[in-house]
């Protein structure tokens, strides 16, 4: 049986996204070995109130690369 995942903490990282654009709640993130990070979000997420406006204006895409102080590289 291959080891199982390991989860540890993530230290509080200031993300800079680009001007009008947002992320949703964070459903998984992985290191790149450079210390990048790949971000796995979700625009709409189950249980949080959005109003009766839902639109894909301004999200970015389900997958971010960001750099290791919280720069946005590309999604």
């Amino acid at each position: 049986m291959a080891p199982r995942p390991r989860f540890g903490p993530l230290e509080n990282v200031a993300l800079s996204l680009p001007a009008g654009k947002k992320i949703g709640a964070a459903l998984a993130i992985t290191l790149a070995p450079n210390g990048d990070m790949f971000l796995l979000h979700q625009a709409y997420a189950p249980g949080f109130d959005y109003g009766a406006q839902r639109t894909t204006e301004g999200w970015l895409p389900d997958v971010v690369h960001l750099t290791a102080d919280g720069k946005y590289v590309n999604a």
